[in-house]
């Protein structure tokens, strides 16, 4: 990888694209703005092949089911809709939390999606049902208990849950009441999932990332906490290779690694602080991180700076400037194949450019 070039501009949207990405067809680009809307775009013609309205406030988050069929969008009001892709309607609206959507992500297999919240809250649904299964939400500073629902408040975020048994195609049937989770105190910017599927985390502006195992249904490590650019609200997340979070905070971009417990027939991973590498410092902040495909590179936005810097993964050195915008970037993704760096910025527009 060289250089990048600028392709093309796309017009359209009247407001910030918050968020965008490439579906795997490599063709089809999907984003959402604060104009309310979500648009479609054909990387071949060049056009907008779809407009999907029906939210009442701006859109925040999207994401797009692997399968191509479905995307899911999280607005200000608190609503979350699935939209048909090939119709162009909203053929479901999911339960209103009545918090801000601030972070979306899909399972691989489709079945089930995760929302972050303004409050620091964060939502399992299953995307069949379109029914909330899970609320990891904190709770005031009391003790309570009730019989049926096994609600647990304390001052240190403890959470428990309806007494639930789900089939996560896991191979086994958890029963969910027997578990309690810790959540964000702040909003949650973003959510990932392992490429297994095994694993979600989650980054917060309360300076933690926080690595959740789904199998188990409980939050396996915290770390971060720390206020100020040594931390900073990390804005962005993702898994690379089954092994690293990577998350941008403040001023930086940090990364810790993996170790794997094995315990009788369970096994599961961690993450120490002993094992965070803080990559290279970007002096204009982060506001996004995407991951190229096939390459140990990833490209980073920032946040007071029309600029995307590369990356390396492993070693956590910056390479280059690859990109300059005329307008502050709101987020930015990569083609599945690797070819194609997608960026959008607060004023609606959305730049297209080659990776060579």
């Amino acid at each position: 990888m060289n250089e990048v070039n600028l392709l093309l501009i796309y017009k359209g949207h009247s407001g910030a694209i918050s968020s965008v990405m490439v579906m795997s067809d490599n063709r089809t680009i999907v984003s959402g703005s604060h104009d309310k809307t979500i648009r479609t775009w054909n990387m071949d013609t060049h056009e907008c092949t779809g407009i999907l309205e029906g939210h009442e406030t701006r859109i925040n988050c999207l994401d797009v089911t692997p399968d191509r069929t479905l995307c899911i969008s999280g607005s200000q009001d608190g609503s979350i809709r699935l939209w048909d892709l090939y119709s162009g309607t909203d053929n479901k609206v999911l339960e209103n939390s009545g918090e801000e959507v601030t972070a979306l992500a899909v399972t691989k297999d489709s079945r089930f999606a995760l929302s972050g919240h303004k409050d620091g809250s964060m939502i399992l649904w299953g995307l069949n049902s379109g029914t909330c299964i899970k609320v990891l939400r904190s709770h005031p500073s009391t003790s309570h208990m009730d019989r049926n629902n096994w609600l647990i408040r304390s001052s240190n975020k403890e959470f428990a849950f309806h007494d639930y048994n789900i089939n996560l195609d896991f191979g086994e049937t958890f029963d969910w009441k027997l578990f309690r989770f810790y959540g964000h105190a702040a909003q949650v910017n973003s959510i990932a999932f392992s490429p297994n599927g095994l694993y979600a985390v989650s980054g917060s502006n309360d300076s933690t990332v926080r690595l959740w195992d789904l199998r188990r249904g409980k939050c396996t490590w915290i770390f971060g906490g720390k206020r100020g650019n040594y931390y900073g609200d990390f804005e962005s997340v993702f898994i690379y290779k089954n092994r690293w979070v990577i998350a941008g905070g403040c001023g930086s971009v940090h990364r810790w690694r993996f170790s794997r417990k094995v315990f009788g027939a369970f096994a599961w991973w961690t993450i120490g602080e002993q094992s965070r590498t803080v990559i290279d410092s970007v002096d204009d902040g982060v506001r996004s991180l995407a991951w190229i495909p096939g390459k140990n590179r990833m490209a980073v936005a920032c946040r007071w700076k029309p600029d995307v810097y590369l990356f390396k993964c492993k070693n956590g050195k910056k390479i280059k400037q690859i990109a300059h915008c005329e307008n502050p970037i709101a987020s930015i993704a990569i083609s599945p194949d690797g070819k194609k760096l997608i960026v959008g910025q607060e004023n609606g527009d959305l730049s297209i450019w080659e990776i060579k």
